[in-house]
């Protein structure tokens, strides 16, 4: 509890404009990204293949021309803050009816440590509009 309370408290804090959503335990803390898309650069939204050598996993949800939002956040924090994540879209099925772009998932089932390192390179993150 002590690394989901963390994370919460932390990302609710931070200049990016997410939103960590409350959860009373499990593997994941959800976070809102729908107020992210003009910070993700656009290659992320317009191609799999953004770096050359790196096997991407191309997937594509029905009804959607580019990449869901999810799946861009999480390469452009990847690629270029060293932060990994999880879409949300790789969790469901492309016909459910639940599936949403604007969430991510941050892992809370890691050591103190760990979730220091990463909310250093979180808080590192240049938000320009």
């Amino acid at each position: 509890m002590a690394v989901r309370d963390l994370l919460f408290k932390e990302i609710k804090a931070m200049p990016l404009p997410w939103e960590p959503l409350e959860c009373a335990s499990g593997y994941f803390l959800m976070v809102d990204v729908s107020k992210c898309r003009n910070l993700i650069p656009k290659k992320y939204f317009e191609s799999h293949d953004y770096v050359d050598g790196i096997a991407t996993n191309k997937i594509y949800l029905p009804g959607t021309k580019n990449i869901p939002l999810d799946l861009a956040f999480v390469r452009w924090m990847g690629q270029e803050n060293g932060v990994t994540m999880m879409p949300n879209c790789f969790f469901y099925n492309s016909q459910s009816p639940y599936v949403a772009e604007n969430y991510v998932r941050v892992a809370i089932c890691k050591d103190i440590n760990s979730v220091g390192q990463v909310l250093e390179r979180l808080r590192n993150i240049k938000v320009i509009e």
